[in-house]
């Protein structure tokens, strides 16, 4: 039984292997194609316009909390008496 599976899957694997180097020959007639118009540099220009503010308002985003995070690790350390964060009262 696994023989008989076996030689069917070879003889299927050859089949397919036959038909994909002689495909089928059909008539085709080909037209060149038009020349394809080159892209328009207004589109670039914002698209480049579009990822350079993107990129600033991630900069800016994590100056940011980059500066928030900074504040808020001064105002938990304990100072001195009397000044803003200090356990003594």
């Amino acid at each position: 039984m696994a023989q008989r599976t076996l030689l069917l899957l070879l003889a299927a694997a050859l089949t397919m292997i036959q038909t994909r180097a002689d495909p089928p020959k059909a008539h085709v007639t080909r037209h060149p194609r038009p020349a394809e118009p080159p892209p328009s540099t207004g589109s670039n220009m914002v698209n480049i316009a579009v990822l350079v503010v993107l990129g600033a308002v991630i900069i800016i985003e994590a100056m940011v909390a980059f500066v928030l995070k900074s504040r808020r690790k001064i105002a938990i350390l304990p100072g001195p008496a009397g000044t803003r964060g200090s356990s003594a009262s």
